[in-house]
């Protein structure tokens, strides 16, 4: 038994073609011509049939007064520019914490409960962020080392 699903715009599309289960394309043309479809089979007064019109040709007709589209729901925040620069540049000093601690104390839990209360964040927290800058630092270093370019070194103009 299918599953019951809230008509939508493009179950309307696929009724009014008598395309239920098949593959179909669905935009602002193939809806407005739905419309138009559906407008010829019922016996509307012209009012009604006038602003039926009215919406299919704010769908497809570049000449319209006033244009419909269709955009689908995003799902999903987006991260703006500043803020996952922010996040790359803590993960960063996070990473650089643990691993100079580490070389320093030579026990890696010292350094990841130094990180946890210097940066107010759990175990699981330092960890992905050290994975993702690790990450993040060797894709750094293969460009890096595909352009010649050797940043470790005191003075890169004799490399």
């Amino acid at each position: 038994m299918r599953e019951a699903r809230p008509y939508s715009l493009e179950h309307f599309q696929r009724d009014a073609f008598g395309l239920v289960d098949d593959q179909m394309e669905f935009n602002e043309r193939t809806l407005a011509a739905a419309v138009r479809q559906e407008l010829a089979g019922l016996a509307l007064s012209t009012l009604d049939s006038m602003g039926l019109l009215a919406i299919a040709d704010a769908l497809d007709n570049d000449l319209a007064e006033w244009k419909l589209q269709l955009v689908a729901e995003k799902t999903g925040g987006r991260k703006l520019h500043h803020h996952q620069i922010a996040q790359d540049r803590t993960a960063d000093e996070v990473f650089i914490l643990v691993m100079t601690e580490t070389a320093r104390l030579g026990k890696r839990e010292s350094a990841i409960s130094l990180a946890c209360v210097k940066f107010g964040i759990s175990r699981s927290t330092v960890f992905k962020l050290i994975r993702g800058a690790s990450a993040r630092h060797k894709r750094m270093q293969e460009v890096f080392d595909a352009l010649g370019i050797h940043p470790s070194s005191p003075n890169n103009s004799e490399n």
